[in-house]
């Protein structure tokens, strides 16, 4: 569910003045746009009637794709404008565009939208939702479930070795919305590492006996298997067993209180799918860090734990909130703190609101659809009139009270039926 700028700057053009989508049915110049055939072309508009609008070519596939300007003249008879500055090549034959009677279809209607957006005009009734459950109860490990991926190349947090190809596959994952698809070409790993030093993670790990778990497919046998690094020990897991199913594999290791301590995948050649990888052991955890894009809104945050550490695609239920606090951290980071820790392996699953995304080229989505579309458009119309400008023509101050007035009602009207609900409020979660 998204929609595109593009999208919602024709809407706003059509909300706020006269609009009109077509398809070129000849080649024109650079100096002109013809459309005078088909079912619907500009034959049916007066002389003149599109003089000092604007004219956008919309389609990727032609030489004057992403041109504005300004229209100097518009002939009936032919269906043909004649642009003030020439386009940059001919928009070519069966090219879409648009033509807008009021507004400039970047400057005025696209920084509109943007606008709203970005500013965050109308958040929280306007957000995203955000279902995290990357964490797992008593784990260290950072990106486990290999949900997030800054880079295409390689999930957050975690190195590749050599001869090895990952891509974030959504196709079917064992946990969550995705998982890591592994070729490799030759012996590799997949690894996190941990520097044991007073700040770091490892050093609660330090002397502690710890389990690495992940779950993994395959279908080549004695390929695959974990291991933890220690102190300069390496200790292996199990081998996958090759039947082309998910399988979770173990490895258990004592691991020093000094140097690095390394948990990772040891690979042959082969296919692999990897997911929702996590370690337990070491002193107790209370703290895990809540992902930044999820606001902490009263009434729209929860947080929720696996029933059944053994089946991680079965059920959740909601944590009471007295047994948690957030504390905000001086990095702008904030911690999820349990009061009394939940058991060790188990998913910790936060739910909340977010920003939409911010809104750049013509291509760029934000994360709804219709009908809380209608929103976006009726506070860019607002925020158009409330400028007291029509184009680049001044309104008189009667058209302009009278276009705000319709707006700002349209805006009350689509805040009262489309906007969005905070997230469901789930069960809690008594087994404490």
């Amino acid at each position: 569910m998204s929609t595109a700028l593009s999208v919602l700057s024709s809407l706003l053009g059509r909300a706020t003045g006269g609009f009109f989508a077509g398809i070129t049915s000849a080649a024109g110049t650079v100096d002109s746009l013809v459309d005078a055939a088909g079912a619907t072309n500009l034959l049916s508009y007066p002389d003149g009637y599109w003089e000092d609008g604007y004219v956008r070519i919309t389609d990727a596939t032609s030489s004057a794709y992403g041109d504005v300007r300004k229209i100097k003249s518009f002939s009936q008879s032919t269906g043909t404008l004649a642009p003030y500055g020439a386009f940059t090549a001919a928009p070519g034959n069966g090219k879409t565009y648009e033509l807008y009677k009021v507004f400039h279809p970047t400057n005025d209607l696209d920084q509109a939208v943007i606008d709203v957006i970005g500013q965050r005009q109308l958040y929280p009734l306007l957000h995203r939702n955000y279902e995290y459950d990357n964490l797992v109860s008593g784990s260290r490990l950072l990106n486990g479930s290999f949900e997030d991926w800054a880079l295409a190349t390689t999930p957050d947090n975690w190195t590749a070795g050599a001869d090895l190809t990952l891509t974030k596959d959504t196709t079917a994952p064992f946990h969550g919305i995705a998982c890591v698809k592994a070729v490799a070409t030759d012996a590799t790993t997949l690894s996190q590492s941990f520097v044991a030093t007073a700040t770091s993670n490892a050093m609660l790990l330090g002397e502690y006996t710890v389990t690495f778990y992940a779950w993994v497919w395959s279908d080549g046998a004695s390929k695959i298997r974990l291991y933890i690094t220690s102190g300069g020990v390496t200790t292996y897991g199990a081998y996958h067993d090759g039947d082309g199913e998910w399988e979770r594999l173990s490895v258990e290791a004592t691991i020093d209180a000094t140097g690095t301590v390394t948990f990772g995948f040891d690979m042959a050649a082969e296919t692999y799918y990897l997911d929702d990888a996590y370690n337990i052991g070491g002193l107790p955890l209370y703290e895990y860090t809540i992902p930044s894009a999820i606001q902490i809104e009263r009434n729209a945050f929860e947080v929720e734990l696996q029933d059944s550490r053994d089946y991680p695609k079965g059920c959740y239920t909601k944590i009471d909130p007295v047994n948690y606090n957030i504390i905000p951290q001086t990095d702008g980071t904030r911690l999820l703190r349990f009061r009394n820790r939940p058991s060790d392996g188990y998913h910790i699953r936060v739910r909340g609101m977010g920003h939409l995304s911010a809104l750049t080229t013509g291509a760029s989505t934000i994360e709804i659809d219709a009908p809380q579309t209608e929103l976006v458009i009726a506070q860019a119309a607002v925020n158009l009139y409330q400028r007291g400008q029509q184009g680049d023509k001044q309104m008189d101050e009667a058209t302009q009270a009278q276009r705000l007035s319709l707006a700002q009602m349209r805006l009350a009207q689509a805040k009262a039926a489309f906007g969005m609900k905070s997230p469901a409020t789930s069960r809690i979660n008594r087994r404490w």
